[in-house]
This record gives structure tokens, sequence and C-alpha cells, in this order.
């Protein structure tokens, strides 16, 4: 009897092994990118917190959420929440961080970041009118977040209070014009109310991941190396 070759049946099976392990890695990509050490967890946004790194199951969980998104890369970073001098006169810290982000002045500063934009929440019976989430690249880390809306439906002031306690209230210059502030292991959220030009009411949360902006600003300067790898957790609430 003719004596079969077993050449074929070996290189068959080694070629599907190659294939299941391409497959593998292309279906895991997010799997495969450390997330930096952990950090004392601060305020969150849906599935957003400090130590809840950007990838593509995130964002399809916010689509989701939020409806579709806009994404952009390389932009500038303006921490201020209203135009007469707020942070210079109660976060002087927080202003100084602004200016070394745009440092120089007078110049379109941009920082090796990702942007997403959702415009269409309220389709999603949500009653947002603008959400922002900004995330650097290198950490993947997010590093601001910003929800606009025009009435608390959601009764998020209370929601906020409950959890975190009682605000620090700091008037604007601006007639009307308020921010409540939380802080907590030194990142920083304000609930503003600002004044339309119609002198109606609207509502602004600001998160600020306070030690992600720092570690991102440091990188630039060239002040860090590469930080500790770790695994990363995400929460579910809204805020």
């Amino acid at each position: 009897m003719k004596r079969l070759s077993h050449t074929p049946i070996c290189f068959y099976g080694f070629l599907f092994v190659v294939v299941l392990m391409l497959c593998s890695a292309c279906g895991n990509d997010d799997q495969n990118i450390p997330a930096p050490s952990r950090l004392a967890p601060s305020f969150s946004f849906f599935d957003v917190g400090v130590n809840t790194p950007f990838s593509h199951k995130l964002r399809k969980s916010l689509q989701d959420i939020l409806g579709d998104d806009a994404v952009s890369s390389r932009n500038t970073i303006d921490l201020h929440i209203n135009t007469d001098g707020f942070l210079s006169r109660y976060y002087p810290s927080l202003h100084a961080l602004n200016d070394a982000l745009n440092f120089p002045p007078g110049e379109r500063v941009e920082h090796d970041t990702t942007t997403l934009t959702y415009r269409y929440a309220v389709k999603k019976a949500l009653p947002f009118e603008y959400v922002e989430l900004l995330f650097s690249k290198h950490s993947r880390m997010p590093m601001v977040i910003r929800v606009f809306f025009e009435e608390d439906h959601l009764n998020i002031l209370d929601s906020l209070k409950n959890k975190y306690g009682a605000p620090r209230e700091l008037p604007w210059k601006q007639k009307n014009g308020k921010s409540l502030c939380w802080e907590k292991n030194g990142d920083i959220l304000f609930y503003s109310c600002v004044p339309n030009q119609f002198g109606n009411p609207e509502y602004r949360v600001t998160i600020y991941f306070v030690r992600h902006l720092k570690a991102m600003l440091e990188r630039e300067q060239g002040k860090t190396q590469d930080p500790k790898k770790s695994p990363a957790s995400s929460t579910k609430t809204v805020f």
C-alpha cells in the first residue's frame, strides 16, 4: 500500500494555528494596550471615571447611551468655564495649569488627545444638548468631561449633592451666574448655572481630572517616564 505523506497535514495544521492567532490579536486590540496605574476614584459620567481608559468598547458603549459621536485628534485645551476671570479668582492653580497647557500665549497649542463629541443625546431621551469627553492619547485616560443641558430633568444637582455632599458655591461676576464646586482626590467638578441671552438659566457640568491633565503636561515637558501598568475599572452611573 502506498504510504501517505504527513507533510500537507502538518502544513495545514500550522496554517490554522497562525490564522487563529492573527484573528485573536485583531479582535482584542484594546486588551493588548496596558492601562496606567489606578488612581483614587473621584467623579464619573456614565462609564467614564478617572480609571477608565479610552477603548473601542467604551466608545461603542457611549454611542449606545448618547447616540452618534464625532471624533477629533490633536485638540486644544481650554479649562475656562467663564471668561470673567473665574478660575484666576477662585482656582489660581487650575488657572496656572491652563496657562501652561496653552504656552506660549497667543498661539494655537494642540495636544496629543482624542475628543469624543455628542450632539444627539436627546434622540436617546436624554436632556443633554452637548457632551464632550477629552482623553490623552498617550495614557488613554480621561482629562476633561463637559455636559451642557437646558433643563435639569434628571435632578443632576440633587444627585451630586447626595453623592458628594454640600458643594462650595462660587458666584460669577455675570448677573445670576454661579458655579457649585466639588473637589475629590485632586479632581474638580463644577455644576454651573449659565444665563443665556434672554436671562434664562442653562446648565453645565464640567469635570477636570486634574491628575491626568498634570501628567500629560509633565510628559509633554519631558519631566516623567511612562506610568506603571495595571488594570483599570469603570462605573455605570450618570455622575
